[in-house]
């Protein structure tokens, strides 16, 4: 498992207090990244997470293309339709959760050098911020930004 989805797995069963399953393979090439079920309210999510080590990472919109007209798979576009949208995965979550009413969530971790940005949860308040610490240049950072899809 990806570090990315551990970390978002282990928020998911602390603090959301849900069942979680990750890393669902299928057809064609496809995964989910994490499927998230809370016995106690209802509630179900479909998490997918990206992770870029470059400055150049930027989540926009609509996705743009290269010369050669590949995408470069940084536009909700690209994320709603081949994350979330595509006809195997939502075959896949219908078999799992039984219903098509679930949130879609789209996290985004940017590692950056030489600071890194700490996600931190304050467990009695459910609440998250992020706060800025300097530590050495050889150790990566992250940036937590969930996106809602809708």
């Amino acid at each position: 498992m990806e570090p990315e989805v551990h970390i978002i797995e282990k928020y998911f069963q602390l603090i959301k207090q849900c069942f979680t399953m990750t890393n669902i393979r299928l057809k064609g090439g496809k995964e989910i990244d994490l499927l998230a079920f809370n016995p106690r309210t209802g509630e179900k999510y479909h998490v997918e997470a990206r992770v870029s080590t470059t400055s150049a990472f930027k989540l926009r919109l609509h996705d743009t293309k290269l010369k050669d007209g590949r995408v470069h798979r940084r536009g909700l576009d690209f994320f709603n339709k081949q994350k979330f949208n595509h006809p195997t995965v939502l075959k896949k979550i219908h078999e799992l959760f039984h219903s098509e009413k679930y949130r879609k969530i789209l996290v985004i971790w940017r590692a950056r050098l030489p600071q890194i940005n700490i996600l931190n949860t304050d467990l009695s308040q459910n609440s998250m911020e992020a706060s800025n610490r300097s530590i050495s240049p050889s150790s990566p950072s992250l940036l937590f930004q969930p996106h809602t899809i809708s």
